[in-house]
């Protein structure tokens, strides 16, 4: 068994169509003033080869449009997952904050509640004192 490792460059490929840019009103458009174009400085080629160069330049134009296309809303994209996590992280503050405040508020809750127990407790031996025990002789 042997093993040739040759590198083989990769082909172009062949043009397909992304049939979803046909629902784009800008692609129409983009394609219409093309063809326009073509057909005003070519108009006196022969059919075949006109038809050809329009052919050519919808490919291009269409690549062009297909990328352009992709990246805005790849940069679309992380626009709103950049914001989505500055919304989390200032969420996470708040939310930080807010148990802060809460645990805070608790432990003065504790204290008063605390103050009064003593008070009350305070008051209990007091009246203990005073009224319970008494010597009989």
């Amino acid at each position: 068994m042997n093993l040739n490792f040759i590198k083989n460059d990769k082909d172009p490929g062949y043009f397909k169509l992304n049939n979803s840019l046909l629902l784009d009103t800008e692609y129409h458009n983009k394609i219409k003033a093309s063809i326009q174009d073509i057909v005003s400085f070519n108009g006196h080629a022969n059919p075949n080869v006109l038809w050809e160069i329009i052919k050519g330049r919808i490919r291009d134009e269409t690549i062009n449009y297909a990328s352009f296309k992709k990246k805005t809303y790849l940069q679309n994209e992380l626009k709103i997952y950049s914001k989505i996590e500055d919304l989390d992280r200032e969420l996470n503050i708040i939310y930080i904050n807010l148990l802060e405040n809460i645990k805070l508020e608790k432990q003065k809750l504790i204290d008063l509640i605390d103050q009064r127990i003593k008070g009350i407790c305070f008051k209990s031996k007091a009246e203990w004192v005073e009224g319970s025990e008494k010597n009989s002789k």
